[in-house]
């Protein structure tokens, strides 16, 4: 019996389809398991961080004494904590206090971002992150509440960074060996940012370098 009769009569065999049928059944929801389990934990990662900023948000809202540079890296220590972070090298906390100042003896306008703006009092980083400028906060108009002529807020900043499991991120996938296309499903290093304005629950906040 030549080759191509043993093929033909291998493929015509129908015995054994439902186990491989099963097998590829089996494939499919492992796969689809996986990715609803990081869709899940990516999602679940960005609420913890999320928490996490207006928890030292409101700490330090709550703040009856000034605030500086140690204080600022205790707030890191903090956001590390409850997000239970391996390691602290790829997060930053940035901590900005502004106020609505008078242009003149006469104003009582609010700084609504558009006809006035807040002014800049102080900008501190952990990390060796950049600082916010006047132009910043100028640019940042859309973020910041309304404020009232004499009012103060303080500014949370927050970033760090979260790996997708299974490692199923900005693979290619190759079937001829020709063409390819290239998975963005969740990106490496998912950047995690959290924005957060408060105003203070009593005294004002203000800055002191030895704090």
């Amino acid at each position: 019996m030549s080759t191509f009769s043993l093929l033909r009569r291998f493929l015509r065999r129908t015995d054994g389809s439902v186990p491989i049928e099963g097998l590829f059944g089996a494939l499919l929801l492992l796969t689809w398991y996986a990715l609803s389990f990081q869709i899940y934990e990516a999602f679940r990662m960005k609420t913890l961080h999320q928490r996490a900023a207006y928890t030292i948000a409101d700490m330090i809202s709550r703040q009856d004494t000034a605030i500086g540079p140690k204080f600022v890296q205790g707030l890191k220590t903090t956001f590390t904590y409850l997000t239970d972070a391996k390691t602290t090298d790829d997060s930053w906390v940035r901590i900005t206090l502004i106020e609505c100042m008078a242009d003149g003896a006469d104003d009582k306008d609010p700084c609504d971002g558009v006809t006035k703006h807040a002014t800049l009092l102080e900008s501190y980083a952990t990390d060796s992150e950049q600082t916010l400028t006047q132009a910043n906060i100028e640019a940042l108009f859309d973020r910041i509440p309304v404020m009232a002529m004499g009012d103060t807020a303080v500014i949370t900043e927050t970033s760090s960074y979260f790996d997708p499991i299974f490692s199923m991120a900005e693979r290619d996938l190759t079937i001829d060996g020709r063409n390819s296309w290239s998975s963005m499903f969740l990106p490496k290093n998912l950047h995690l940012r959290n924005f957060v304005v408060t105003r203070p629950r009593g005294m004002r906040n203000t800055w002191d370098n030895n704090a």
